[in-house]
């Protein structure tokens, strides 16, 4: 089972710290609009004890990698980690930040074999 998407303030990670409170335009908060923003096709990851997760979009995608990503993340968590980020706030990169999120889940050998 996947686990629940919670929004909180981010500590210690490589991004800005995620305060909803902060993002707030005309009474919608940006971590509202970036609920709504969903991939087209979801990716599937696995989870530690090899149960098959789909992460639907960019805000998931951060939750996941800032709470359930396996060891440190090499240079495609990073990147991920910027696009994905920068996407919430550009949905021009919603589907650029899907396949950088692939790419990393691919180098942390998550994606599920076929």
């Amino acid at each position: 089972m996947c686990p629940a998407l919670v929004v909180e303030p981010i500590r210690g990670s490589r991004i800005p710290t995620l305060r909803a409170s902060a993002w707030s335009y005309s009474g919608t908060t940006l971590v509202d609009k970036a609920a709504k923003l969903l991939w087209q096709i979801p990716v599937t990851v696995c989870t530690s004890d090899g149960v098959g997760c789909n992460i639907e979009g960019p805000l998931e995608a951060l939750f996941w990698m800032l709470n359930h990503w396996p060891g440190e993340g090499g240079p495609e968590y990073e990147d991920a980690m910027a696009i994905c980020y920068a996407s919430l706030e550009l949905p021009s990169m919603l589907e650029h930040s899907r396949a950088a999120f692939c790419a990393a889940a691919h180098e942390a050998m998550i994606l599920p074999t076929r």
